[in-house]
C-alpha cells in the first residue's frame, strides 16, 4: 500500500512539474516578437544608439542596418523608428485611433504649454482644436487669405530691394507679420510693435523647452516631486515662470485681436482664425459657461498657428535661399519659366502657379531636400500594436523619419528635375508632402497655406532677384555648402551673406512701383 501511495505522489509531482513545463515552454514560444533593433545596455539601454546631430540621416542609417522598424529602449523608454513610408502609413495612418497621441513631455506639462495644438494629447480637447483649424484652413479659408498672403510677399520682394543685406530680418518678419494677420487679425508694421514682441518671446521659450536633453527631468520625471530648495531642481522655478508669463502673453493677444476683429466687423471679419471661431459658436456651445471655453479655444488655436506656421516656412524659405545660391543652374531654369509666363511688367500670383510646372517641382524637391521636422513629432501608442509579426507596446514612442533615401535616385543631389516625370525619369517619384507634413490624424492643417505661401514667395523673389553666393575680401565668391543646424525639434539651414541683386533695371522698377515696405 505504501509503495501505491509513494508512486501515486511521483506521479503528482512528475505531472506539476510537466505542466509548468509546457507553461514555461508556451510563454516563451508566445512571448512578442520585437522590432529588431542594437542591443540595449544595462541602465542606460540604447541611450548611445540615438543620433546626437542630423536625426533624420542618423535614423535613415539605423534603417539601413536593421529594416524599416528598429526598436529601441532608451532609460526605459520604448522608442519605435519607422524607416520606410509605407510602414508609416500602415502603423500611423491605418492604425491613427491608437497611434496619435503624443509622449508626455513633464518640461512642457510643467511650462502650462500644453496648448501648443501639435503637442497636446490626442482627446476631447485635441479634438476641438482641431475642428477649429479645420474651418480655418479648408479651401474656402484659404482662398479668403490669398490677399494676405500677397501684400506680405510684396512687402518682402520691396524690403529685398532697399536693403537685401538685411534678408533674414526680411523673411523672419514679413512671414510673422502675415502669419499673425492670418491668425489675430493684427497688422504689423516693424518688429518694435508689442503684438510682434511677445509671439516671438512664445517662439523662444517653446524653442527653449523642447530641446531635446537640456533638463534632466524629462529623462527622470522623479524629479519633479523633489522639493524645490534642492539642488538640481530649479527648472521648478523656471517652469513657473515661463508659464506665468505665457498665460500673460495669451491674454493680451486674445484681447488685442478681440479689438482688431471688433474693427473689422460685417463681411470679412472672419478673415482671421479668431474671427472664424467667434462666428462658429458651435464649436464650444452658445451659452455662458461656454465662455470661458471659447476664450481658451482662441488663445491655444491662435497662438498655435503662428508658432506651427510661422517657423516651418520660415527655415523652408531659409532653404530656398540658399539652394539657389548653391545651384544656379536651377535658379536659372526656374527664371526662364517665369520669364516665359508671368512676363516682366508684373509680380507672379496665385493664377500662374498652376502654369509653373518647373517652379512646383523646385517646391517638392526642397521639401524633399529639407524637411522642417525631419523625423516629425513622435507619436505614443496608446495600445498594444501589431505590424508584419513585429509586437509594437502600448506607450511606445514612434518617430516616422521623413529621410529615406530609397525613394529617390541620387537622394544626395538637388534635382527638381526628378518631380517632372517622362521617361529619362522613369516616372514621377513619391511626393514629399505625403510624409513631411506628419501622418494620419496629427497632419499639419495648415499645411495647405504653407505651401502657397511658399509658391508664390519663391516665384516672387525668383522673378526679381539674383541669387548668388558671398563673396570674399576680393570680391570673388567664396566656396560654401549646406549645413544644417539640429539644436532643437526643428532643423535649420545654416545661412550666409548672399548676394540678392535685381534682376534687371526693369525688375528693380517694377518692384519700386509697388509703394513702400515695412521696417524689419
Amino acid at each position: 500500500m505504501f509503495l501505491h501511495a509513494f508512486t501515486f505522489l511521483i506521479s503528482c509531482v512528475f505531472a506539476f512539474l510537466l505542466v509548468a513545463f509546457i507553461r514555461r515552454f508556451s510563454r516563451r514560444k508566445a512571448a512578442p516578437r520585437y522590432p529588431p533593433g542594437p542591443r540595449p545596455l544595462p541602465v542606460a539601454g540604447n541611450l548611445f544608439d540615438v543620433p546626437r546631430t542630423d536625426l533624420g540621416r542618423g535614423f535613415a542609417e539605423l534603417s539601413q542596418t536593421y529594416g524599416d522598424l528598429v526598436y529601441l529602449n532608451v532609460l526605459g523608454q520604448r522608442m519605435l523608428i519607422v524607416g520606410s513610408y509605407d510602414a508609416a502609413e500602415e502603423i500611423l495612418d491605418k492604425q491613427s485611433a491608437t497611434t496619435s497621441d503624443r509622449p508626455d513631455s513633464v518640461m512642457l506639462r510643467l511650462c502650462g504649454l500644453q496648448w501648443f495644438f501639435p503637442f497636446m494629447p490626442y482627446g476631447q480637447a485635441w479634438r476641438r482644436r482641431r475642428r477649429a483649424f479645420h474651418q480655418s484652413f479648408d479651401a474656402h479659408a484659404i482662398a479668403d487669405y490669398h490677399p494676405i498672403q500677397a501684400s506680405h510677399v510684396r512687402r518682402l520682394v520691396h524690403n529685398l530691394l532697399a536693403s537685401p543685406e538685411k534678408f533674414r530680418q526680411h523673411l523672419q518678419f514679413s512671414l510673422a507679420a502675415m502669419v499673425l494677420q492670418l491668425a489675430y487679425k493684427i497688422e504689423l508694421h516693424n518688429v518694435h510693435e508689442e503684438p510682434y514682441t511677445m509671439i516671438e518671446r512664445l517662439v523662444n521659450i517653446l524653442d527653449d523647452v523642447s530641446i531635446p536633453g537640456k533638463y534632466l527631468v524629462e529623462a527622470f520625471p522623479i524629479l519633479q516631486h523633489l522639493p524645490s530648495w534642492l539642488p538640481g531642481t530649479n527648472f521648478k522655478s523656471l517652469a513657473a515662470a515661463v508659464k506665468s508669463e505665457t498665460e500673460s502673453i495669451l491674454t493680451r493677444l486674445h484681447a488685442m485681436s478681440i479689438s482688431a476683429v471688433g474693427k473689422h466687423s460685417g463681411p470679412g471679419m472672419d478673415v482671421s482664425i479668431v474671427g472664424r471661431i467667434l462666428g462658429d459658436r458651435e464649436i464650444t456651445g452658445d451659452n455662458t459657461s461656454a465662455e470661458l471655453e471659447l476664450e481658451g479655444l482662441c488663445k491655444s488655436t491662435a497662438a498655435s498657428a503662428y508658432l506651427g506656421e510661422h517657423v516651418p516656412t520660415k527655415t523652408m524659405a531659409q532653404v530656398f535661399i540658399v539652394m539657389m545660391a548653391l545651384y544656379p543652374r536651377v535658379q536659372q531654369k526656374a527664371q526662364e519659366e517665369l520669364d516665359a509666363v508671368v512676363g516682366p511688367n508684373r509680380l507672379p500670383n496665385f493664377d500662374d502657379i498652376a502654369s509653373l510646372p518647373y517652379l512646383n517641382a523646385l517646391v517638392n524637391e526642397l521639401l524633399r531636400w529639407h524637411s522642417p521636422i525631419p523625423f516629425g513629432i513622435p507619436h505614443r501608442t496608446t495600445s498594444d500594436e501589431e505590424y508584419k509579426g513585429y509586437f509594437i507596446p502600448e506607450s511606445t514612442v514612434v518617430f516616422a523619419n521623413t529621410w529615406d533615401p530609397k525613394e529617390y535616385p541620387e537622394p544626395d543631389t538637388f534635382i527638381p528635375e526628378r518631380f517632372l516625370g517622362g521617361e529619362e525619369n522613369d516616372g514621377k517619384p513619391m511626393d514629399p508632402h505625403q510624409y513631411a507634413y506628419g501622418h494620419g490624424r496629427r497632419i499639419c492643417p495648415g499645411r495647405f497655406f504653407a505651401d502657397e505661401t511658399l509658391q508664390l514667395l519663391y516665384a516672387s523673389v525668383l522673378h526679381s532677384f539674383d541669387i548668388k553666393p558671398p563673396l570674399d575680401e576680393n570680391g570673388r565668391p567664396k566656396q560654401i555648402e549646406y549645413k544644417v543646424s539640429n539644436d532643437t525639434v526643428l532643423s535649420h539651414p545654416v545661412l550666409y551673406d548672399f548676394v540678392i541683386t535685381p534682376r534687371s533695371t526693369n525688375a528693380e522698377n517694377l518692384i519700386r512701383s509697388m509703394g513702400t515696405g515695412s521696417a524689419a
